[in-house]
């Protein structure tokens, strides 16, 4: 799945998702939720996708948020959504 494919999927703004991926803005309860919706996933994968399931975290059987790639200008740009 591409930014712009996110963007239109989650009703956020593509340069909003890069600003995220690059951490350049904060993710927020609202976007989290817009993400998880379009992404099938439960929120808590997009707020804390690093949670350590052997160190007491995340359910088993949660997924991980998958990584958005779109090419441009001949350069890889990588969203995650994470």
């Amino acid at each position: 799945m591409t930014q712009n494919e996110l963007a239109a999927a989650s009703s956020l703004d593509q340069s909003v998702i890069s600003a995220m991926e690059h951490e350049r803005t904060a993710i927020g309860a609202d976007r989290a939720r817009k993400l998880a919706r379009a992404l099938r996933v439960h929120p808590a994968v997009i707020v804390f996708p690093d949670w350590d399931d052997d160190a007491g975290g995340a359910s088993e059987g949660v997924e991980k948020a998958p990584v958005a790639r779109e090419r441009t200008r001949g350069a890889h740009r990588r969203a995650t959504v994470a």
